[in-house]
């Protein structure tokens, strides 16, 4: 009975996993544009979609020449297949300092899909 019940668990659960590996095979996206506004501090991303999975939510992380990496900032919204998003984040926000190196974004539910960015300054 126990065989059965595992065996099925098994069969159930194998397919998502699997589902989810193949969703991330269709997910990508690049940075088209990235500034960093020196005088207020915020930060200007535009994204765009280039595959044919919507993008759940990205996650932000800004790294510093002296090593530091920020705490992972969730950038909330969906973005569908083709479709650009802009994001805009202040200071409160992002806790950001104008040395910073560069930024990587990365996809909440394809944690392997990430993309950097060094920004314009303005």
């Amino acid at each position: 009975m126990l065989a059965y019940w595992s065996s099925s668990f098994v069969a159930s659960t194998l397919p998502t996993k699997n589902q989810t590996s193949q969703e991330c095979n269709f997910l990508d996206f690049v940075i088209e544009d990235c500034k960093f506004d020196t005088a207020t501090l915020s930060l200007r991303i535009i994204v765009k979609n280039i595959r044919t999975v919507t993008i759940e939510g990205l996650n932000l992380q800004i790294f510093y020449p002296n090593g530091t990496i920020s705490e992972p900032i969730r950038l909330e919204g969906k973005i569908s297949p083709g479709e650009l998003k802009g994001f805009l984040l202040d200071k409160s926000q992002t806790n950001i300092s104008s040395d910073f190196s560069k930024i990587v974004l990365t996809s909440v539910q394809c944690p392997d899909k990430s993309r950097e960015d060094f920004c314009t300054r303005v």
